[in-house]
């Protein structure tokens, strides 16, 4: 806020967004600011959920449990995309 008590605005010059995104409310939050100034930037918006790998386990393992949970929470971001009509969101 400024010193009248309103809100300063900011203007954002960005082609590309990036919101990491862990399922929280706080993230689901997040991405809304996010989707808001996608909106006026005209920018893209990307959502990205990150499954650690235990160091015991390759790479490429299979981690059922933690790809089910990154994809319903991309799923819901994507549905939170739609809610604020966010075009062309990326998860």
């Amino acid at each position: 806020m400024n010193r009248g008590g309103g809100y300063l605005e900011m203007r954002l010059n960005a082609k590309r967004i990036l919101v990491p995104v862990n399922g929280d409310a706080v993230s689901e939050r997040s991405f809304r600011w996010a989707c808001q100034a996608a909106r006026e930037a005209k920018a893209e918006l990307h959502a990205v959920h990150v499954i650690e790998v235990p160091l015991d386990l390759p790479l490429e393992a299979e981690i059922t449990e933690d790809i089910n949970r990154g994809e319903e929470i991309l799923a819901r971001i994507e549905a939170i995309g739609a809610q604020e009509k966010c075009k062309g969101v990326q998860a």
